[in-house]
Order: C-alpha cells, then structure tokens, then sequence
C-alpha cells in the first residue's frame, strides 16, 4: 500500500502527519532567503529607477537651460510675455475705442473645477461681437477677382430686401432682365436700377458702428490687450469681429464706387487696410491667416474699382503708398516665433496646473503632466528646435522668398517622424502647426499685395498715357519705387499685356508658368486650387454690371 502524501489524510482518515522541526526551520530558512532576495532585488530596482529619474531630470533641465541661452543669444523669445509691445495710451489707442474695448477685457475664474472666462462687461462683449452683420449672407460673392466677376448687386439688393432685419421698402419693384445677375438665379424681386441706393440705404444699420470705427482710425496706434501668458488658450475675438465689419465695409466700398463716389469709397477700403493693421504685429498664425483673408478683400476692391474704371489716379496712389508697407515674410517669420513661445507656455501652464490642456492633448496629457521633469523639459527642448529644423530653413527672410517645395519636404519628414512614438516628441505632435499650407497662404498673401500695388501702378501709367505699359519696369521710378518680386523664386512678376488688358502672375506653387491659368476644383466649380496653375490678376471683368 503506497503512502499517503505529506499533509494528505489516510486510507484511516487519520489527520495529515505534520513535518518534523527540522523541516520547519529549513523551510522557514529558505523562504526567508528567496524573500531577503526579493526585497533586495526590489531596493536594487527602485534605486536605479531614482537614479534614472535624478539624472534625467538633471539631463532635461541643463538641456532645456542650454536651449534657452541659444535662443536668447539670437534673440529669440520663448516667453509670450516678451513677445508684448509697449504699451500705448488708450486715448490715441484704436482698438480701445469703446465699440472694441470690451472685447479682451476679461480674466479667468474657477467654475466647476475648471478655469472659465469672464467678461468685465458682458453685455457690451455680446452687443458687438454676436451683431449679425451681412454674415447671413456669405454666399454672396465679393469682389470674385478669380472668376473675374463684378459684385452683383442686384443680388444683394435682392438679399438684403429678403432679410427682416434691414426693413428695406418693397416699392419700385421688378424683375432683372437676363445678364444683371452675373448669371445667378435670385429668389427675390427686385430692381437694380436701385440696388446701389437700396443696399446703402440697409447698411446705414450700421452707421453708428461704423463712424465709430472710422473715428478711431485716425488714432496714431492699435493694439489690443491681448493675454499673451494665456498660451494657446488666449482669446482672439476681436479677429472675428473685424471681418465682419471689414465685410461691411467691403460692400460699401463696391456700392459707393457704382454710385461714383470714389473719395468714400476710399475711405472705406482704407478702414479695412487699418483694421489689418491693427492685429498685424500679433505673433499669432491665426491673426497672420485673418491678415490674408482682408487682403485679399482690399486686393478685391482694388480691381473691382479698376474694372469699373471708378478710381482715379490720386486714389490709387493714395492706395498703393498704404500697402507698400506689408511685409507677409516678416509676419510669417514674427507668428512662427509667437507659436513657439505660445506651444511652450501652453505646457508650462499645464505642468503648473495653471491652464487648461489643450483639447487635442489626451493620453500625450498624461505623460506631460506627470512624467519626470527631465522628460517635459527634453519635450519642451524637442518642440522649440523643431522649429529651425523644420519651418524656417524654407524662408529666406533677407530675400523675402520661401520655397514651398522645400517646406513640403520638410512637413512629410515632420510626418514621419511623428509616425513613431517618441518620449520626447509627445508636445510636438500634439502642438505643432502644419506649417506648410500655413507658408504657402503668406506667400500668397504677399502676391495679393504685390499685385495690388502693381495693378494700381499700371492704371495710373494707363490714365496718364491712354494706353498699358510695354513692361512693368516703365512703372519705375514714376509709379513705384522698385518692382516688388515673386516670392516663390524671387524673380518679376509674369506680366503680359494684350491691347486694353492684361494679366499678371505669380508662378505658383509649383513654380511653373502656367500661361496665368487658374485651376478650379472639378466637385465645387467656386473651389480654386491654390496648388495647381498660377496666382492671376487679369484686368478685365467678363460681366459689366
């Protein structure tokens, strides 16, 4: 009969036989050994864990104060709170008039375990910033230089007669005859021999903000009190608020013009060149991008009152010598420095649980938040150099010229990079900017102006001669200065004169010429592809309204 198992019961059912002393005390000997072996194994871990985390924390803080002296040596700032411009008085101070005033006014309160912001004067913030404005009706065009049609103002009369809160009269009504709608069906009746008096007639609403508006444009400074130690959670709502009174402006400046009232019309147009002006200097992306949608409204109006034959030759002077002074290199050069400092504060603010993550930072939050200090500042480190690694190597900011093909390059190996985690790549690839289209919308931005400057140049030499310049250096030295260049290659502009018309071209992204041809999206025939064909100016409308 086979023994019964150490502490197994019996054929008998007897208790299991309990091991000897001798058994016990080896027994109690070696599991205290494995233990003691554990436990130092353990210690050994854990101080070898405190090494790594006191030496990368020293490695993260001497990298990220040696990064900090190179940008300091060149001059760079990586604290919004340097990139903040004297300040002015309020009295001679443009975006403190009391229409804008309330806009940035506010600070943050605790609300809910989270940082919300309040408003000094709510109801003043609301009344200018929630006003509808024309916003209601985007989708009728501008001033579409691309397309080459003339503002259709038999459209908007018809719009705005429609909108209840313009209470324009309903008399002297009758239906366009075919072509004065520039071959857009309108839903309304309306009459067009009155469309200029009518839509000036609506846009008298807002008259009270507009000569506000006009009044303090004649303020030496603008600047407004923006929160630069918010990082990225700074509020901008002043951007918005100047489009739609800029798209107010817009209109008007087209009305006053077919009602032949250049010196107003004028007026107009420079108000929105002073509205870019006041936000100009902001080392934001999204101020910069705000900047080339005005300018391509006043680059709009500039040939819409050429093609009308409406602006003489003192006005377009008076124009040209405005936008002589933008400089859309230097802008991008001044936001890429303001995204940097703002990325790196944004952090900051988190790390010190002083600001609110940024929304598209979720699980990378964690790692920022509580990883050791040596990774956060290696990431910091990371984040800043990608900058001169990545972004500016394709501007050369002495010539005023990019190189897109470059930057593109750039942004695909960025990519790439990213496609791979990296411990200290986490706030790069959740903060860094796609950088490329950002370049390519300056650089455009830049040929808005120059051709702008161009066009006014070539109509002063036309209404002074009764006939085109053979070539763009005949606007030298009378008209301009010096020639403005392309700055995808830094070369002249294309400039292509054929009788009474004439088209002028910057060669594009590609960097080939396209003959001036634009490209038009197939799916949206009003979607123009700013990456294919060329950035145009041709001088003739196809419609005459």
């Amino acid at each position: 009969m086979k023994e019964s198992p150490e502490n197994e019961p019996n054929e008998k059912g007897d208790a299991p036989a309990q091991p000897g002393i001798v058994r016990r005390l080896w027994n109690f000997t070696v599991c205290w050994r494995m233990a003691r072996h554990v436990l130092i194994g353990m210690a050994g871990l854990l101080t070898l864990v405190a090494i790594v985390w006191v030496f990368e924390g020293i490695r993260g803080k001497r990298a990220w104060e040696q990064f900090e002296a190179e940008m300091a040596a060149m001059g760079e700032a990586l604290d919004p709170e340097d990139l903040k411009p004297a300040p002015v008085p309020d009295l001679k101070n443009f975006a403190m008039t009391p229409l804008l005033a309330p806009l940035l006014h506010y600070e943050y309160k605790e609300s809910g375990g989270r940082h919300q912001a309040e408003w000094r004067d709510p109801e003043a913030k609301k009344r200018v910033y929630e006003s509808p404005g024309i916003e209601a009706h985007r989708k009728l065009p501008l001033s579409d230089r691309h397309k080459r049609l003339l503002t259709s103002l038999a459209d908007w009369q018809a719009a705005l007669r429609d909108d209840t809160n313009f209470n324009l009269p309903t008399k002297q009504i009758s239906m366009p005859t075919a072509g004065q709608t520039n071959g857009r069906a309108s839903g309304s009746p309306h009459d067009f021999r009155f469309a200029a008096k009518q839509i000036l007639s609506a846009l008298s609403k807002y008259d009270p903000e507009m000569n506000e508006l006009h009044t303090a444009a004649d303020r030496p400074h603008a600047q407004f009190p923006i929160h630069y130690d918010e990082g990225f959670g700074t509020l901008l709502p002043h951007l918005s608020v100047l489009r739609k009174f800029g798209r107010i402006a817009h209109l008007k400046t087209v009305v006053l013009l077919e009602e032949n009232r250049p010196d107003e019309a004028l007026r107009e147009l420079e108000l929105i060149i002073r509205f870019t002006e006041s936000f100009r200097d902001e080392p934001f992306l999204i101020s910069g991008l705000v900047h080339i949608a005005l300018n391509a409204q006043i680059n709009g109006l500039v040939w819409e009152g050429i093609a009308r034959g409406k602006w003489e030759a003192r006005h377009l002077a008076a124009i040209e010598k405005r936008l002589r002074q933008v400089d859309m290199i230097s802008s991008f050069r001044r936001a890429i420095r303001g995204e940097r400092a703002m990325s790196i504060r944004t952090f900051i603010n988190y790390r010190l649980n002083s600001g609110e993550m940024i929304e598209n930072l979720s699980d990378e939050g964690t790692v920022v938040r509580w990883a050791p200090s040596g990774v956060f500042y290696q990431n910091l480190v990371h984040l800043g150099r990608m900058y001169d690694e990545f972004v500016l190597p394709a501007v050369d900011f002495d010539g005023k010229t990019v190189d897109l093909k470059k930057s593109k390059a750039a942004e695909a190996r960025m990519e790439e990079s990213f496609g791979k985690f990296h411990l200290y790549l986490v706030c790069a690839k959740a903060a860094f900017p796609a950088f490329n289209k950002a370049l390519q919308r300056y650089a455009e931005g830049q040929v808005d102006i120059d051709q702008a400057r161009l066009a006014c140049a070539i109509e002063q030499y036309r209404l002074a001669n009764d006939r085109l310049p053979a070539a763009l250096t005949d606007l030298i030295p009378t008209y301009l200065p010096k020639l403005p260049h392309d700055p995808v290659n830094g070369e002249s502009y294309v400039y292509k004169p054929d009788g009474k018309n004439y088209v002028m071209y910057s060669l594009g992204v590609d960097d080939q010429d396209n003959g001036g041809k634009v490209e038009w999206s197939d799916k949206d025939p009003n979607d123009r592809l700013r990456d294919q064909g060329d950035w145009a100016w041709y001088s003739a409308a196809i419609n005459t309204l």
